[in-house]
């Protein structure tokens, strides 16, 4: 088992999309969302990579390069995700991963699994701060936030990837069309809540990009 840095990543609404489509149209969905996710990792040349169902799973050796990769990565998966309807959530670990052609599993994949399941909004977090993270420190990739986690403390920062929206396009429709939700019945109150948490930290991004600094003052050492 090598020690590597893990990312477990899913889409918001996958099921309502299986469910609200006809079969052709959702077939035709879940093929746009193969071809963003390979179309990220050959681009970023990660390492190792998993496709199961709407789950994403990657990892790269435990390096300052394999971790910007695997962060690189990350935000592409999120932006291009996003901007053809795909809500994607996920955490990043360091631990334990095995990789073959008919399995992949291991410790750091199951934390960062954990992670990802409690993530309430359109993002991706780092689980803490790994050792050569502070040498990729920036705004236009990472920066310190009070991720919405259910069941941890409110109010702890995280290390998160940031991302931004298309230009002139609304994080309500992005997130909610296209089969995401009944388009008859209203949105429900959880995806309301994850929009709303997302919407402030890309506002909360928006200010870093003016700024060019992802580290408020205070806050590493506190994470």
């Amino acid at each position: 088992m090598e020690q590597t840095y893990c990312l477990v990543a899913d889409l918001l609404g996958f099921r309502t999309l299986l469910r609200t489509l006809d079969a052709d149209k959702g077939t035709k969905r879940v093929e746009q969302w193969i071809e963003i996710a390979t179309t990220a990792r050959a681009k970023h040349d990660v390492r190792y990579f998993q496709l199961l169902s709407d789950m994403v799973f990657a990892a790269e050796r435990v390096s300052g390069d394999g971790l910007e990769r695997l962060l690189k990565f990350s935000q592409d998966l999120v932006e291009q995700g996003i901007s053809q309807n795909f809500p994607v959530r996920g955490a990043i670990e360091c631990g334990g991963s095995h990789w073959s052609s008919e399995v992949v599993h291991g410790p750091g994949l199951v934390r960062a699994y954990e992670t990802a399941s409690k993530v309430d909004w359109i993002g991706i977090v780092c689980t803490r701060v790994f050792p050569h993270l502070t040498k990729l420190w920036d705004a236009r990739l990472v920066c310190s936030y009070p991720a919405p986690i259910r069941s941890t403390d409110t109010g702890r920062h995280f290390a998160c990837v940031t991302w931004r929206l298309p230009l002139h396009s609304s994080l309500m429709d992005l997130a909610t069309a296209r089969g995401l939700s009944n388009p008859l019945m209203p949105v429900e109150p959880a995806v309301l809540r994850k929009i709303h948490n997302t919407e402030g930290f890309l506002e909360y991004c928006r200010k870093l990009d003016a700024d060019e600094t992802g580290l408020p003052a205070g806050i590493y050492h506190g994470m």
